[in-house]
């Protein structure tokens, strides 16, 4: 399981029996290219450390169907999604929309790798794979001596969003104590990123959380992967 001290990876989606039409193309970054043949592993690894893009194999997208691909398809993340197609003579090129690219493997692999802003995507900004739960949450601020409670409504490695009917302000530094994600409460410091309150709109009332994803205990880790497989929320 990743620590959280590794570096980034591009994510190549590709049925291992096809793997060997791109791996001499990606030898210029050893493992730093990570090959998977489904999508729950892609998930959970992508859920841990944030790639730096996704390369999906066309033939593999068609054998695997639309409605597996889905969720990788509309995950609206920072990191792109792009596809490959190969050649008969042994090529491979990279078809991406947003942002808009069209060229060899090698060289988007160069881009991605280099966090060239040219491969950045244009509309989203959310790195972290979030995943839905139900569970409690209570939050000590600094400053204050009581427990606040609410509810997680999702969460990632790095934050989480609760459920509160009179949150804190934002750039407030907090315990965050999760319940019901694990046989105990685990807890871990965070800090306010924004909140909104009751009356400010129709949305739901409540409060972004941030914390920095090395901080997290291991068995909240493997829990979020865990989460993280498409084939789970099914």
């Amino acid at each position: 399981m990743s620590d959280g001290r590794n570096a980034a990876r591009v994510f190549v989606l590709c049925l291992e029996e096809r793997q060997a039409l791109y791996k001499a193309h990606c030898e210029k970054w050893g493992d730093r290219v990570r090959f998977v043949d489904n999508i729950d592993d892609l998930f959970m690894e992508a859920a841990d450390i944030p790639p730096y893009g996704v390369l999906v194999d066309i033939m593999t997208s068609v054998r695997i169907g639309a409605a597996v691909m889905n969720p990788l398809l509309n995950l609206e993340m920072a990191w792109p999604v792009a596809r490959c197609r190969t050649a008969p003579d042994g090529s491979v090129s990279v078809i991406c929309s947003e942002p808009r690219h069209n060229e060899p493997l090698a060289q988007a692999l160069d881009g991605m790798m280099s966090e060239d802003p040219n491969w950045r995507h244009p509309r989203y900004k959310r790195r972290f794979i979030r995943v839905n739960v139900e569970a409690r949450v209570r939050i000590h601020c600094e400053g204050e001596s009581d427990w606040r409670v609410g509810n997680a409504l999702n969460v990632s490695m790095a934050g989480a969003f609760v459920f509160m009917q009179s949150p804190p302000p934002g750039k407030v530094k907090i315990q965050l104590e999760f319940r019901d994600i694990l046989p105990e409460p685990t807890s871990h410091p965070a800090v306010t990123v924004w909140s909104r309150s009751w009356d400010a709109s129709p949305a739901l009332p409540g409060l972004a959380i941030q914390f920095d994803p090395g901080v997290i205990s291991d068995e909240l880790r493997l829990k979020i992967r865990q989460l993280a497989r498409p084939s789970n929320w099914r």
